[in-house]
């Protein structure tokens, strides 16, 4: 086997030359180096995530709580708390959330 120069970039460990690491590429080649049925596999997980979450009735934008996770996906402990402790978490949530849009707006401004 050959050894790369110094200044040739670096190669996954387990793979040919000609495999580039995908942490090495940008984003949109990184999706471009995923095989068509992988990508296929992730778009469709992530409209079933998208469609169990719409079907919730009542619908969000009709008057339902906003950020009910479908029972599917939601987490054992969350049945057990009261209805305040719920309400508290999700507007703690919703907090953090806004607080991370400034941040990165920030980061925005910055650069």
């Amino acid at each position: 086997p050959t050894t790369p120069s110094p200044t040739s970039p670096p190669h996954h460990p387990t793979y040919p030359p000609p495999y580039l690491s995908p942490s090495q590429l940008k984003p949109l080649e990184q999706w471009a180096a995923v095989p068509a049925l992988g990508q296929i596999q992730i778009l469709t997980l992530l409209g079933c995530f998208e469609l169990l979450s719409e079907m919730e009735k009542p619908h969000y934008m009709k008057g339902g709580k906003t950020g009910v996770i479908p029972l599917i996906f939601a987490a054992p402990q969350m049945s057990a708390m009261s209805e305040d402790k719920k309400a508290d978490l999700r507007l703690k949530e919703l907090q953090n959330g806004r607080l991370a849009m400034v941040g990165i707006m920030g980061f925005f401004a910055a650069s």
